[in-house]
């Protein structure tokens, strides 16, 4: 060992290395524009997908919420249905009924089947006897109940319909 290697580095020289190191650990400037280009086209790329599926959840989010509704309208509907002495407006004012506060709650349409077979002039129903099988089906238009977000990707689907159908013995 010599007497050289024993002595301190003067006070310049780690200051002197960093400054001259290639190494960019922990670089917290600007960054350069090479990478700033990239960075723009990668959100270019993704965020039309990423738009795309927010579009979707939204849209299919609505469109699960309204079906728990009508689902749930159509039940009711067919109880009133079942009970004795009941015609179409009962069933109508009840569907109305479990759906109301609903912004489609005006544009649903009710049909009512005894034994299959659909009422349409209030005499089947009215009719019926117990044990006969009676339907409800309330029908909703996709458009009505949630937006048509993705009809610019084309995936339009406010012309298709939301439809459920319950079914109980008459009392």
């Amino acid at each position: 060992m010599t007497a050289r290697s024993a002595q301190p580095m003067p006070s310049n020289e780690p200051t002197k290395m960093l400054q001259n190191s290639t190494t960019r650990v922990g670089h917290h400037g600007p960054a350069p524009k090479r990478r700033r280009g990239m960075l723009t086209l990668e959100l270019m790329l993704a965020l039309p997908v990423l738009l795309i599926a927010v579009f979707a959840l939204v849209e299919f989010s609505f469109l699960l919420l309204s079906n728990q509704a009508v689902a749930s309208s159509a039940s009711v509907g067919v109880r009133q249905a079942a009970l004795p002495s009941t015609d179409l407006t009962d069933v109508e004012n009840a569907v109305d009924a479990a759906l109301t506060g609903w912004a489609f709650q005006d544009d649903v349409k009710v049909l009512v089947y005894v034994n299959g077979v659909r009422d349409t002039a209030n005499t089947l129903l009215v009719a019926s006897t117990t044990g006969d099988e009676v339907s409800v089906e309330v029908q909703l238009l996709y458009g009505k109940a949630a937006p048509d977000l993705l009809k610019f990707v084309g995936l339009s689907m406010s012309e298709h319909r939301l439809i459920t159908q319950y079914t109980m013995f008459r009392e």
